[in-house]
Order: structure tokens, then C-alpha cells, then sequence
């Protein structure tokens, strides 16, 4: 059995602060010179710096909604109903904003703009149908007797993020960034219809029938979001850094809907419905998940990402127009798509 003795002491005191050393330098993989430990979406050296980000989108909006009854009655005994939707196309988007980099406990802060704009046309050709258009105004109408009908559907989306948040490592190549804010902002959304009927006859007399329904809601919106980044380290070289991606984050708006809603023919005949406008929560849940690219440069003073990735927005009970078909809505606004995100630290 070995003896303990005094000049075995040193020795044991380099092996434990090697052993240490080693195991607390597996965690922490990278180091700043002035606060924890280096975050792959910052500088390696420069902790307290700004940070500029541009994000180019590419979106497809859904929304589930019917605008039209096409009712085909060839044979009065068997008549057939089509409704007709909505789809929207693909349109281009951006994202920019800046931050902060903190020297105290690594804390970061970002602020950021969403531009979006989207729009669609419908049609419907005249056929041996009878074209019923689903909104309010036209209940109030005393013809059912148009053959063909237009929409056409804007859509202006505008939100402000602001959040707060810090990246932990949880190993050497897995790294997550908790945050808290704020989110606000406005979706509006105008809809334009069109009605005509060539062969309306009246006494003595045929005459074309056109009418127009036009109808608008706008959301305003502000509350808490937070959320969660990670970021797993796939592999490096040299200086670059490769990397996936997953976003979550989810926001409760106070919201204010603001509606309208104007029938008018060539007759002098106009309508306009008076709806109520509504205060309630609004959920939002977005989530992103891609590949990464990061490289330092100015002796690690300064740090370039790239982010490539597929977005999605799930805005609960975004649309809340009322129509004769299928009446009260509390339909979904969907926006999902392609971001690129370009960011330099400085």
C-alpha cells in the first residue's frame, strides 16, 4: 500500500486542476475574453457589439374561405352546389431588424419589422348556373339571378418583434437561446366582388345587371410572446461552422377587429352592414427549421450568419367576416414559406 507523503502533494494539485481544466473546457467549447462563453450567432472576442439581420421571404398564405354558390340546376329534381374558395399564390416578403450584444451575463436583444403582401383573383364564367355571392350585403338583395362573378383579395401584413434572450450550451455542439418580448403589429384585409347578369328583364325592357360588394376587416394586435432557439453544431472547418436549426416561438395579442361591409348595384341600390367591432386574445404560434452557416473574420471581432430555412405562421381565428353560406368564422391565417436570414455582427 503506497504511503502518502508530502511531496506528492504537488502533483496531485496539477493532475486535479489538468482534470479540471479538461472536463470544464469539454462544456464550454469557446471562450470570449470578456463574458461566457461564446455563442456560435456572435463574435468570438467583441461581447458588447450591434448586430444587423435581413431576412428575404418567400410566402404562401392559406385561409379557409368560401366566396361563392354556384348552384346548377339543369334538371330542377337534381341540382348540384360548388362553393368556391380561396387560394392564394406565392409572394415575396422581408425581415430586418438589429440588436444588441450585452457584456453582462451574455444577455442579447433584438428588435425587427415583417413586411408581407399578398393578393388573389377568382372567377367565375357564366355557366348554367346560378352564382349566389356568400357575404351579407347581398341577403338583403331581391335577385338571385347572376351568372358570373370576381374577387379579388389583398392582404398587408406588418408586425414588430422586440426580444430578450440569452444562449446556454447544453453540450459542446448543442446550444439553445430562451427569449421573452414583445409582438405587435396589423393584418388587413380588403375583399373586392364583382356580379353581372346580361338578360335581367323587366317590363318591356332587358337590362344588365351589375353589382359590387366590397368588404374590409383590419387586425390590430399587441401582447407577450416568447419562445426557444436551438442550434446544433454539425461540424467545422477551419474558422466556418455548419449547423441546424429549429425555432419555436408563440405570442398572445390583445386583438382589435374592425370590420365593414358596402353593397351597391346599377339600380341606386346599397347596402351597407354594420358589424360590431371585437376585442379578444389572439394566439400565435410560429416555428422554423433549417441549416446554418457561421464564420468569424477581423480576428474575431466580428461574426457573418446565414440561415436557411421553412417558416411557419399559424395566426388562430385571423378571419372573422360573416357570410350567408356557412355564417360566424373564426378562421386561421396561415403564412409558411422560405427565409433567408443574413446577419453581421460588428
Amino acid at each position: 500500500m503506497p504511503v502518502w507523503t508530502s511531496k506528492m502533494r504537488p502533483n496531485l494539485i496539477v493532475f486535479i486542476t489538468l482534470l479540471s481544466t479538461k472536463i470544464f473546457a469539454a462544456e464550454q467549447p469557446l471562450f470570449a475574453e470578456c463574458c461566457l462563453p461564446y455563442s456560435p450567432d456572435r463574435p468570438q472576442i467583441s461581447c458588447s457589439n450591434l448586430d444587423v439581420f435581413a431576412n428575404v421571404l418567400y410566402l404562401h398564405a392559406t385561409q379557409t374561405v368560401d366566396w361563392a354558390d354556384v348552384a346548377f340546376i339543369d334538371n330542377p329534381n337534381r341540382q348540384k352546389h360548388a362553393f368556391k374558395g380561396v387560394a392564394f399564390g406565392w409572394d415575396p416578403g422581408f425581415r430586418v431588424g438589429i440588436g444588441y450584444n450585452m457584456e453582462y451575463d451574455g444577455w442579447d436583444t433584438q428588435f425587427s419589422y415583417t413586411w408581407f403582401r399578398t393578393r388573389t383573383s377568382e372567377y367565375i364564367r357564366p355557366s348554367h348556373g346560378i352564382v349566389k355571392p356568400s357575404y351579407w350585403g347581398f341577403t338583403t338583395f331581391l335577385t338571385e339571378s347572376f351568372i358570373s362573378g370576381q374577387l379579388h383579395w389583398n392582404i398587408k401584413f406588418n408586425m414588430l418583434d422586440w426580444d430578450l434572450g440569452r444562449p446556454f450550451w447544453l453540450s459542446e455542439d448543442l446550444s439553445i437561446r430562451p427569449l421573452i418580448g414583445l409582438k405587435g403589429g396589423l393584418i388587413d384585409q380588403t375583399i373586392f366582388t364583382n356580379w353581372q347578369n346580361p338578360t335581367i328583364f323587366f317590363p318591356f325592357t332587358e337590362t344588365t345587371l351589375v353589382a359590387t360588394e366590397n368588404l374590409k376587416q383590419n387586425f390590430r394586435g399587441l401582447g407577450p410572446k416568447g419562445g426557444i432557439r436551438c442550434k446544433w453544431v454539425l461540424g467545422n472547418i477551419d474558422k466556418y461552422s455548419f449547423s441546424l436549426l429549429g425555432d419555436f416561438e408563440a405570442a398572445f395579442l390583445w386583438g382589435h377587429w374592425k370590420f365593414k361591409d358596402h353593397f351597391k348595384d346599377n339600380f341606386l341600390v346599397a347596402v351597407n352592414t354594420r358589424v360590431a367591432n371585437r376585442n379578444f386574445g389572439a394566439l400565435m404560434l410560429q416555428s422554423l427549421i433549417g441549416f446554418g452557416f457561421d464564420f468569424n473574420f477581423r480576428n474575431d471581432l466580428s461574426h457573418f450568419s446565414f440561415k436557411m430555412g421553412y417558416e411557419i405562421q399559424d395566426w388562430f381565428s385571423a378571419y372573422q367576416l360573416f357570410d350567408d353560406n356557412t355564417g360566424q368564422h373564426n378562421n386561421d391565417l396561415i403564412l409558411q414559406g422560405l427565409n433567408l436570414n443574413f446577419r453581421l455582427d460588428y
